[in-house]
């Protein structure tokens, strides 16, 4: 065969190993991300939570205004 031919399967299978590990590399990175997403979450909720009470405790009074 042609040796353009090798060339051109030699290119195509690096082509092709580059892209395998950089999805690999970009599957890790999301899932850290959406790990430390999770975590942040339940920051944010543990902090919010004693406002949303202190809300929803207010607009159950009588005569408050439900704003």
């Amino acid at each position: 065969m042609n040796p353009a031919y090798w060339v051109a399967v030699a290119l195509a299978g690096v082509g092709l190993l580059t892209m395998v590990v950089l999805a690999l590399s970009l599957g890790a990175r999301l899932r850290r991300l959406a790990r430390d997403a999770g975590s942040l979450r339940t920051g944010i909720a543990a902090a919010t939570g004693p406002i949303i009470a202190a809300v929803q405790a207010t607009r159950s009074r009588p005569g408050t205004p439900n704003r």
